[in-house]
């Protein structure tokens, strides 16, 4: 008899929707019960490249303290999904998603694996990335700072 996959590809989809419900969130607590004590981190991006469990705890810190101060959170949306279950017990989820905060046309891609440790599923290693091209971020930046600057002065044109 077979083994069929696809009950694990859906149950690693539904981890991978919670998990970014979390993210959104910024719910700390939730996020961290996702992760292996061990987890193997590197986000490449914007503010260059952060590795290990304390720079992800450091950057959604951040966005927790952000969204609880009344910040204007974006958060991305998933544009594109892939499942891959490896066995019983591993799979991955790479995705590619969009996000206020880079340039128009920018996409960011990440892959997480999963591993079943014991009888809960784990991400073990997280690859983020974002695709920037200098110049049209500054660009971004410059518009984002003249539009507060307007707010800031009364005029919203």
């Amino acid at each position: 008899m077979s083994i069929s996959f696809e009950q694990f590809d859906d149950t690693l989809m539904d981890l991978f929707f919670r998990y970014e419900d979390a993210l959104a969130k910024s719910d700390l607590v939730k996020l961290e019960g996702f992760f292996e004590a061990e987890i193997k981190f590197i986000k490449i991006g914007m503010k260059g490249q952060r590795e290990g469990l304390d720079a992800l705890r450091a950057h959604h810190a951040q966005l927790f303290e952000k969204s609880h101060s009344g910040a204007d959170i974006h958060f991305r949306e998933t544009t594109n999904l892939s499942v891959m279950s490896f066995g019983e017990g591993a799979g991955i989820t790479q995705s590619e998603f969009v996000d206020a905060s880079l340039p128009e046309g920018y996409k960011g891609f990440q892959t997480l694996v999963w591993h079943k440790l014991l009888s809960d599923w784990k991400i073990i290693s997280v690859h983020e990335s974002v695709e920037v091209d200098a110049r049209d971020l500054m660009s971004n930046q410059n518009r984002r700072a003249s539009r507060i600057n307007r707010v800031q002065s009364g005029r919203n044109n």
